[in-house]
Order: structure tokens, then C-alpha cells, then sequence
């Protein structure tokens, strides 16, 4: 862990937070933990959510393969609950997920498209963190070109890291990981969507097969 990051204190908030959320992951390597999240199968304007038990192998396998189809559709949360609401929803959670959407500047302005899944990958797997990363439906779509066809150097994604914490906790979660992937060069955009208890997030889908080439997928099983 940074031993000489500018406000030590809070930096080491940060820290103990990650370290707590992950005990409970080493604490039963020999049996998988079960996962609670929320799940719908309809749409994001039906709020109403369905808890789900699972595994993070069998949450991997499923981030894996992407459906073609409509961007609107089946979703999860982090957490489960009755309504997809800061009220309706549980107090913990046993996922963090990340919005790979925009990447910083050489001027420290967000602009649109993130820093390639893998090295984000590689900075967590440095971490021994356990997670995996998938396209999200707006891979490759940059408005920017005038070329209507898909841009392979233009990334959009979700990053889902297996993690044990409580609402207190996300916003010290959400320091360090950043702070971490900005240390080593890669200035990936902390969201708004981050840091939103009841945030929902898509299945993975794709447009088209084209756009299910392009699809990239990344994993590892960390220590933590």
C-alpha cells in the first residue's frame, strides 16, 4: 500500500476500508462466498428487483458472453433490495463496479473514452484483486468520428471487482482504487454512477456481431 500519498491519513482510511472489505473473501477461500445482488430481467424503467444468491465464478461466466440486442434490458446492483432506491436497497454489498467511460486529459479534463480494459486489468491484478471487466453496449460508438462504422480504439466498459463493504464505505473504496490506476498512468474517470448506491447496471449486450467481435473481456482471481 502508498506509503507517500499527499493526505496520509485519509489515503490510510482508504486503505483499511479495502483491506476489511477483502477479509471475508480470504477468510473462506476453501468455500466460495455467496454473492447478494439485485437483478431485473425486464427493463431499467421497471425498478422493481429480484435478490439473487450467486457465485463470482458463475457471475464471471455470465459477464462473459454478451447477447445481441436492445442496449435497454435485463440489469443488476450491487446489492439486492425490493425497489432500485437509496431506501429500498440493502445496507451491504458484495460488489464494486466500476464505469469505464471517460478518461482524463493531459489537461485533467474528462473526454470521452476510457483507457484500454487491459490496463486497468493489469494495474488490479498488481493489486491481487479479484475482478473481472467486460465491453459495455456503447464499445467502439465514438461520436467524434466521421466515420460510421466502429472505432476498436475507443473503449467503454464495466469493471466488477469481488468486494465485501457497506455504504459507509464506498466512497474510501472508490479513493483508493483510482487513486491506485492514477498512480500508475491510467486516468480513468471516477463517475458519478460510481458512487450511487442503487445504480444500475446493464447485462452485458452488443448491437450487433460486429460489435460482439469487438467485445473484450478480462479476469483474474486475486489474493485479496
Amino acid at each position: 500500500m502508498p506509503k507517500n500519498a499527499p493526505n496520509e491519513s485519509h489515503q490510510h482510511q482508504s486503505e483499511t476500508a479495502m483491506t476489511d472489505s477483502f477479509m471475508a473473501v480470504e477468510e473462506t477461500e476453501s468455500t466460495p462466498p455467496t454473492l447478494l445482488i439485485g437483478t431485473n430481467n425486464n427493463s431499467v424503467t421497471d425498478t422493481i428487483l429480484s435478490p439473487s444468491k450467486t457465485t463470482w465464478e458463475a457471475l464471471k461466466d455470465k459477464f462473459k458472453n454478451p447477447d445481441i440486442g436492445n442496449k435497454d434490458g435485463s440489469y443488476f446492483t450491487r446489492c439486492p433490495g425490493t425497489i432500485r432506491n437509496n431506501q429500498d436497497t440493502d445496507d451491504t454489498a458484495s460488489i464494486l463496479i466500476l464505469d469505464g467511460d471517460s478518461s482524463l486529459n493531459n489537461d485533467g479534463d474528462p473526454t470521452p473514452g476510457a483507457p484500454h480494459p487491459r490496463r486497468v486489468s493489469v494495474i488490479l491484478r498488481k493489486l491481487g484483486i479479484t475482478h473481472c471487466i467486460y465491453s459495455s453496449y456503447s464499445n467502439g460508438c465514438n461520436k467524434a468520428n466521421e466515420d460510421p462504422g466502429y472505432d476498436p480504439d475507443f473503449h467503454r466498459y464495466r469493471v466488477i471487482i469481488l468486494c465485501f463493504y457497506n455504504r459507509k464505505q464506498l466512497p474510501d473504496l472508490l479513493e483508493y482504487i483510482f487513486s491506485e490506476l492514477k498512480k500508475s498512468g491510467v486516468m480513468l474517470v471516477n463517475m458519478k454512477e460510481n458512487s450511487s448506491w442503487s445504480q444500475a447496471w446493464y447485462d452485458p449486450r452488443v448491437p450487433d456481431e460486429k460489435a460482439k467481435e469487438m467485445f473484450k473481456f478480462y479476469s483474474m482471481k486475486g489474493s485479496l
